[in-house]
């Protein structure tokens, strides 16, 4: 499917389903890079394809459905700004499932 969004799309989003945060990372981080030697093998600036990820917690079932990435405005840059560096330009959000969350999820300046 990468190869088709190297040739097609403009965008190319990615979730991990993986336990834990640095297994997401690097699974994206990898995914990253396959999608920029796609787009180099037919032609195309990789940085012409916009890399989208859904973030996913996998433990927030048994957190009581607290997402990781909205405990704190830290917590979220934080996450957030590894995977820019791994190269995603875009990201896709559940919205909370508790309610307490909320208004970390409405944040306008992180």
């Amino acid at each position: 499917m990468m190869k088709h969004a190297a040739r097609y799309t403009d965008t190319w989003n990615s979730i991990s389903s993986a336990n834990a945060f640095e297994e997401q990372l690097d699974e994206t981080s990898r995914r990253s890079q396959l999608a920029d030697k796609y787009c180099l093998d037919v032609g195309r600036e990789p940085s012409s394809l916009r890399l989208s990820y859904m973030m996913f917690d996998a433990k927030a079932r048994t957190r009581g459905g607290l997402i990781n990435y909205y405990d704190s405005e830290e917590v979220f840059v934080d996450m957030v700004e590894k995977f820019v560096d791994v190269g995603i330009t875009e990201f896709v959000l559940f919205y909370p499932y508790r309610e307490e969350q909320l208004p970390m999820f409405e944040m306008r300046n992180c």
